[in-house]
């Protein structure tokens, strides 16, 4: 279901039975890097000025190449989103162009969400989970 106001450009559906169809059990990966090459990206890239993702911080590198190729700003912010409420709830920030070499150096903890887009220059005005707010565990 999606909420009024959003839209929903892509989803892969990842529960056994979607894969299980045309790959064998343990195969989710094939299934994944299948979906991701049959992406139109540039339409992905031109849908919208903000661009959210759950779970693509393993394939952040290839959809980051493919979002540039499709005519993304390469200064476009990306905010990775660990652990989001969690009491360990990390943000790191970098770019598209730098999202790769980010993921390299950093392997940024999941489940995780990735903003693509100007929504990450609002975080300072957000950032309210800090400070007493983490020490206590119902935050």
């Amino acid at each position: 279901n999606v909420p009024p106001g959003f839209s929903t450009v892509v989803a892969l559906d990842g529960w056994e039975h979607a894969f299980m169809r045309d790959y064998k059990a343990f195969e989710r990966g094939k299934y994944v890097e299948a979906f991701l090459k049959n992406v139109n990206w540039e339409a992905v890239a031109k849908a919208s000025p903000v661009i959210v993702m759950y779970m693509a911080v393993k394939h952040l590198s290839e959809i980051a190449v493919a979002l540039l190729a499709g005519g993304r700003a390469p200064d476009d912010p990306v905010t990775i989103l660990s652990n989001a409420s969690m009491p360990q709830q990390q943000v790191a920030t970098t770019t598209l162009a730098g999202a790769g070499d980010f993921i390299r150096e950093n392997d940024p903890p999941t489940p995780a969400l990735v903003v693509v887009g100007h929504a990450a220059d609002w975080r300072a005005m957000l950032d309210w989970y800090r400070g007493g707010l983490r020490e206590n565990r119902i935050g």
